[in-house]
């Protein structure tokens, strides 16, 4: 990774040279990176957390709806029974629609925003009920029963994927603590792998192999329950 070869430069001067620019690089690549990262992990975690309480939270709408028969009125019915992150995204559009603002489009507004498809079905069902008045609670039905396959269907992925993720993280485990093991106890068998063709790119295959496994894992985590 990012080797320069100098003529002048040998052996070990080569090598701290060579992970002084790798050095460099990815302070620099993390340095740049970090603010956007930070703000896309702020967004997507509120995302996912929003998008992980939408069946509870449009039940619960749908059942206050029964009573009301107004689903703008159900909604707000709704609050107090929502999880915390849903409750203070639909107090804030509440807050709008007071402030003047018209609920279906303010429902909107959010969708686009979260782009989370169960709000913007929730939109759907909102517009719907605000031109047409009718089929509200079959709207909803529909839309609960579409969040409630596509959970069960992200369960069951993850699921099939569990054993596979900790395999790999085994064979990750397993490869470094191998590298350790054998540098601790027979140093010069390392030495003569680094002393090789391939040598200068052992260790870097290593830091590749952790890097994409993390990133594997992150992925995992981050998959819809």
């Amino acid at each position: 990774m990012f080797k320069i070869t100098v003529p002048s430069i040998q052996g070990s001067q080569a090598l701290v040279m060579k992970y002084n620019v790798l050095a460099i690089v990815i302070v620099t690549f993390v340095g740049g990176i970090f603010p956007w990262l930070v703000l896309n992990i702020a967004y997507y975690s509120v995302r996912k957390l929003i998008n992980k309480q939408a069946l509870n939270t449009f039940t619960l709408i749908l059942n206050n709806y029964i009573v009301r028969n107004n689903l703008e009125a159900a909604t707000w019915d709704s609050i107090e029974g929502m999880p915390s992150q849903m409750k203070s995204l639909i107090s804030r559009i509440q807050a709008e629609v007071n402030g003047g603002e018209s609920f279906d489009q303010t429902v909107l507004r959010t969708a686009n925003i979260l782009k989370i498809q169960a709000f913007r079905d929730f939109y759907n069902t909102v517009y719907s009920s605000v031109i047409s008045g009718g089929n509200t609670d079959e709207n909803l039905h529909r839309l609960i029963g579409k969040i409630r396959s596509k959970k069960t269907r992200a369960q069951t992925i993850k699921e099939d994927l569990s054993p596979l993720i900790s395999k790999a993280i085994v064979f990750t485990i397993v490869m470094v603590v191998v590298y350790f093991a054998v540098g601790l106890f027979w140093p010069d068998s390392i030495m003569l792998v680094k002393q090789s063709s391939i040598g200068v790119y052992y260790t870097d295959s290593i830091i590749i192999a952790i890097l994409i496994e993390v990133g594997l894992l992150l992925k995992y985590l981050s998959m819809e329950d």
